[in-house]
């Protein structure tokens, strides 16, 4: 996603999750080579995770982008791109 996408969606995450903070969410630039997503990712990490974590999972839903939970705790959302054969 472009910068501008994810800044939107930043935004709209720390209106619609209670206790998150702007620090708590870090916006990420993928790895050009990556596979898995270009542009950027939300890099979301705060003990308030698991509480917020059903509005989360909605907010990627609603704009059609993929959610993943690490063991400890960190949150990244980003849109994953398909390479076509």
């Amino acid at each position: 996603m472009n910068r501008e996408e994810a800044t939107a969606i930043q935004k709209e995450i720390l209106t619609s999750c209670n206790g998150l903070t702007e620090e708590a969410i870090r916006l990420v630039l993928s790895n050009p080579y990556s596979t898995v997503s270009h542009g950027y990712q939300l890099h979301i990490k705060s003990k308030l995770i698991e509480t917020n974590l059903p509005r989360l999972k909605t907010i990627a839903q609603k704009h059609n982008l993929a959610l993943n939970q690490s063991r400890n705790g960190l949150v990244i959302i980003y849109r994953p791109c398909f390479i076509k054969y």
